[in-house]
């Protein structure tokens, strides 16, 4: 059997979509920004900063009293994956480990108030890097039996926003989704032996905020599908291997629903949220081609202040239930392999302590518990497997002017 030839489309769809697995969902980040990351990617309802309130629900920029003035958030995220896969062809067994690397995430947002002191207007920016990542097999036994060696996806995204408190319980807000994507595929295989292409998206995230009691906030939240298409990025396969003919490629980032519930109590030193998102994989571009599944994932995050405006601990945990299905076995070696986004469960920890009135410091952890998925033929002569854990480590300031 010779698995460097099986399927232009296969081959693209493994590698194209590989880069986008952090702390995730599918390819989605679970959150952006230390205090979000740190209380399992919730915000829905009522986001702790500029940052993840315009990532996760523009209409709660700033519903805090934190964030009565103007805010800036800055963060770093380091990400560090631990991929591992190997492919078995009778009694011939073929492994490898990613190289692994460190990966860094920026993210900036900033939200203030437009107008006077009674406004109800507000308006945001949040420009963050939501995949960033790639799997390296090159100088290994398995990339001798897969149709790659190399790949990387990044994906910055820039998301103006604007919010308005139809009433003092009531906000709506919107934000226009603005991506850049770049892609490249690395294989001794390929006719030019790397490929790369890159492409803009745009698309829009609607949001509401409901206060329904003093202690209780609601939020829900819906995000359009987003599509880049990549030019000339996908090598054509024959019979016997790549031929010289490259094609174009399309990927979109599916739409989603997210609801949240967030409440607060004991003098407000406690807050205690959990938010639930539907993702439509099932038909996006190039995920509902290899079969994906949609999500529902839930996250739920404490927040409590040991020292009153000075130090703040958080937990969280977020679950989603890994989207990728087998299908048949060709597909399974791109899929499983080239993009093992496959990690269900995430514990988040955070600190965040106050230097002055003016700044924050805020750090989390966040860790993928290890997944493994695997595939075989219907005869059993052949299979796969491929394993994903991940780690993370945040930083952030916040200034408040």
């Amino acid at each position: 059997m010779n698995y460097k030839s099986v399927g232009s489309a296969l081959t693209v769809m493994g590698l194209g979509l590989v880069t986008q697995a952090y702390a995730t969902n599918g390819v989605n980040l679970i959150g952006i920004g230390p205090v979000s990351r740190a209380q399992g990617g919730t915000g829905v309802a009522a986001p702790q900063d500029a940052v993840s309130a315009v990532f996760s629900n523009p209409a709660a920029m700033c519903i805090s009293e934190s964030c009565s003035s103007p805010q800036v958030d800055l963060s770093l995220t380091t990400f560090m994956p631990s991929t591992s896969a190997k492919m078995s062809m009778g009694p011939m067994t073929f492994e490898g480990d990613s190289d692994s690397e460190l990966y860094y995430i920026p993210a900036l947002g900033v939200s203030l108030p437009v107008g006077g002191e009674s406004t109800r207007w507000r308006a945001g920016m949040a420009i963050y890097g939501i995949s960033g990542l790639g799997v390296d097999y090159e100088d290994t036994a398995i990339s001798s039996v897969i149709p790659f060696d190399f790949t990387e996806l990044q994906i910055m995204k820039m998301a103006p926003s604007v919010a308005y408190s139809v009433t003092p319980d009531l906000s709506i807000g919107a934000s226009v989704h603005v991506n850049y994507a770049s892609l490249e595929i690395g294989s001794s295989t390929l006719p030019t032996g790397k490929n790369d292409a890159s492409d803009w998206a745009m698309g829009v995230q609607l949001g509401a905020t409901w206060t329904v009691t003093p202690s209780v906030t609601l939020g829900v939240t819906y995000i359009t599908e987003q599509e880049n298409s990549y030019s000339d990025i996908m090598p054509e396969f024959g019979m016997m291997g790549p031929t010289g003919a490259l094609t174009d490629f399309d990927l979109s980032l599916p739409q989603q629903v997210g609801v949240g519930v967030a409440w607060t109590g004991l003098e407000d030193r406690l807050t205690l949220s959990t938010d639930g998102r539907w993702v439509n994989w099932a038909d996006a571009d190039g995920y509902s081609d290899f079969g994906w599944e949609d999500q529902w994932t839930v996250g739920v995050g404490a927040q409590y202040e040991v020292i009153d405006n000075k130090l703040t601990v958080r937990a969280g945990y977020n679950y989603g239930k890994n989207p990728l299905r087998t299908q048949s076995f060709n597909q399974d070696v791109m899929s499983i392999i080239g993009f093992p986004a496959i990690v269900e469960h995430h514990l988040g920890l955070g600190l965040g302590y106050q230097i002055n009135k003016d700044f924050v410091v805020n750090i989390a952890w966040v860790h993928a518990f290890e997944n493994t998925m695997s595939s075989a033929t219907p005869d059993g002569m052949a299979s796969i497997e491929s394993s994903l854990s991940e780690d993370t480590i945040d930083v952030g300031l916040t200034w408040r002017f």
